[in-house]
């Protein structure tokens, strides 16, 4: 286990995905969080993360964020966030 710091991934698609479920060997699931508009994607990985219920949610949760979005989606999320 790594010291306590709470990593979380703002969308879970093919790259967040894949970002979880390799932290998911060094880190366990109340260390990790996870956001997507697609709310399965965050239970099919329930097992790896702690799932969050909005962006902002998930930022106010973790100490470091990784934007795992397609560009265009990316105002959005930092919108949300702000809200």
């Amino acid at each position: 286990m790594k010291h306590g710091i709470k990593i979380g991934v703002a969308g879970l698609g093919n790259m967040g995905g894949s970002i979880i479920s390799g932290l998911a060997g060094t880190y366990s699931p109340d260390l990790l969080f996870g956001y997507d508009v697609d709310g399965a994607k965050c239970q099919t990985l329930a097992h790896k993360l702690t799932p969050s219920s909005s962006p902002a949610e998930l930022v106010r949760a973790c100490d470091i964020v990784i934007i795992a979005v397609k560009p265009d989606i990316v105002p959005k999320l930092l919108n949300d966030v702000k809200a």
